[in-house]
């Protein structure tokens, strides 16, 4: 098992690479990185050999880089299969996966779309949905790269039965699930999301959460809120999961390396103890 942390961690401005050797120095092994389409250290527009500089950077500071994180990249898929959005889809996959050769790394985080709105009724979302990405999972298939379907509040694949349902129906070697540990707790137990969904898992994304908040804003630090720790740690190992884990969560205002610190020391009790 392996130790990342996502790149929100550190503030908007903070310099990537120095992050990335500060990130090694509190005990991580990769980072996972976000991708924009046209802002931000990495994104779709950036010319490659600036890419191929920053990933040497990277690289050196001794972090691999676990996963990616499209930011508001990909069209709501959930919402709409029509060729128009296929094709914005694999456009914009395609060059997703030319930064995965450049960066080293095999997994895009992928949000299936959503019903944020009532745009599509709930099994036709899920139909829509897989048109999409069976399209786009034969173009990764030959990049050998994994599109790991994330559970979100989008009020779709709202239970492990469902996912595991999506992603068989995919039927593709490069379709598996990016499991948050977090997100599941307003809806459901993540005990239960791991150990049916077993070795569907790819990726598995740390957060905690206080019911009593009870939105977003109930999101906090690994330790603080009711995740059931002990529990998620041994429905990990009774499927066997050893890829990574990481680390999503928002950068402190002031000295945000120490984020970092904590959160490894959190990180090394939920996976070691």
């Amino acid at each position: 098992m392996k130790k990342a942390f996502n790149q929100w961690i550190l503030p908007d401005g903070y310099d990537l690479v120095l992050g990335c050797q500060e990130g090694k120095n509190a005990g991580f092994a990769g980072i996972e990185l976000n991708v924009e389409l046209d802002k931000g250290p990495i994104s779709l527009d950036k010319p490659l050999d600036e890419m191929e500089e920053l990933a040497q950077k990277i690289a050196e500071t001794g972090l691999e880089v676990a996963s990616f994180l499209p930011v508001n990249i990909f069209p709501n898929i959930a919402a709409d299969a029509s060729e128009k959005t296929i094709d914005l889809a694999v456009e914009r996959l395609e060059k997703l996966l030319d930064l995965c050769e450049i960066f080293d790394t095999d997994a895009i985080l992928m949000v299936p779309g959503g019903l944020w709105e009532n745009v599509a009724r709930y099994d036709q979302a899920f139909q829509n949905a897989k048109k999409v990405l069976k399209e786009m999972a034969s173009i990764a298939e030959e990049r050998d790269v994994v599109l790991a379907v994330e559970n979100v509040w989008n009020k779709f694949l709202v239970s492990p039965l469902d996912m595991a349902r999506f992603v068989d129906e995919i039927g593709s070697s490069s379709v598996k699930c990016y499991f948050d540990v977090g997100n599941i707790l307003a809806y459901g137990w993540p005990d239960h999301w791991i150990e049916i969904l077993g070795d569907r898992i790819y990726r598995v994304h740390l957060k905690d959460w206080k019911a009593s908040v009870g939105n977003i804003e109930g999101f906090c630090n690994l330790l603080e809120g009711d995740v059931d720790w002990p529990r998620v740690r041994e429905s990990f190992r009774k499927i066997g999961y050893n890829g990574w884990f990481t680390a999503e969560l928002f950068a402190y205002k002031h000295f945000p390396e120490t984020l970092l610190y904590e959160t490894s020391l959190a990180m090394d009790k939920i996976i070691d103890a």
